[in-house]
Order: structure tokens, then C-alpha cells, then sequence
């Protein structure tokens, strides 16, 4: 049985990594490691899907 790999990203995206009312500057250390991890299974032909979050400004 073959095992098929899923990478799931949730929220890297700017206004939660570098800027916006609800950024965290600390997350964003893990932006390499993201890339590196989705680069690599792409190449290897797994799947990958990410999940973006949206909030209105003054939204906690």
C-alpha cells in the first residue's frame, strides 16, 4: 500500500506573519522552513494545500 503525503499550511500569509492588526513578528522564523518543506514536496509529487483566514481591520 502506497502512502500519499499531505502538506497542510494554514495562515502564512502577510497580514499573520509580517504585518496587520493580528501579525505575530515571531512566526515568521518558520517562513524557511515552510518554503523548504513545500519546494520539496512539490519536486517529489505530493500534495500540498494551504489555507488563508481573512479579517476586517479591528477584528481580535
Amino acid at each position: 500500500m502506497n502512502k500519499k503525503r499531505l502538506l497542510v499550511i494554514v495562515d502564512m500569509i502577510q497580514g499573520f506573519v509580517k504585518e496587520g492588526n493580528m501579525a505575530d513578528p515571531y512566526i515568521n522564523h518558520i517562513t524557511p522552513e515552510v518554503l523548504r518543506l513545500t519546494k520539496k514536496f512539490i519536486e517529489e509529487g505530493e500534495d500540498v494545500i494551504a489555507f488563508k483566514d481573512m479579517h476586517e481591520l479591528g477584528c481580535k
